[in-house]
C-alpha cells in the first residue's frame, strides 16, 4: 500500500461539485414535498396569492428558485470548508490516505 497526503483541495472543483449536488438534493426534496401536497406558501415562503393552476405553477417556480438558492449556498459553504482545510493542511500536513495499488 502506498501512503499519500492530501495537501490541498481545489476550490473551484469543490464549488462546482457542491453547487451541483446541493441543487439536485434540494430539487429532489422540493419535488417530494410538492408531490406530498405542500405548497411554497405552506413552507413559509410568501409569493403572493395565487389560485388554482397559477398556485401550482408558483409552487414549481418556487421549488426551482429554492433549489438554485440551496445549490449556491452549498457551493459557497463547500468552498469555505475547502479553504479552511487548505489552511489547516498547510499547517499540519493534511490527511494521510493509504491507496491500494493492486487490482
Amino acid at each position: 500500500m502506498k501512503a499519500q497526503r492530501l495537501r490541498q483541495i481545489g476550490l473551484g472543483s469543490i464549488f462546482k461539485f457542491c453547487l451541483c449536488s446541493g441543487f439536485v438534493v434540494a430539487l429532489i426534496t422540493c419535488a417530494v414535498l410538492l408531490v406530498l401536497g405542500y405548497t411554497v406558501q405552506d413552507l413559509g415562503l410568501e409569493l403572493g396569492t395565487f389560485k388554482g393552476v397559477l398556485k401550482a405553477g408558483a409552487g414549481i417556480v418556487g421549488a426551482l428558485l429554492l433549489s438554485v438558492a440551496c445549490g449556491i449556498g452549498a457551493g459557497i459553504g463547500g468552498t469555505i470548508l475547502a479553504f479552511l482545510y487548505n489552511l489547516f493542511a498547510a499547517a499540519v500536513g493534511g490527511v494521510k490516505l493509504e491507496l491500494d495499488d493492486s487490482d
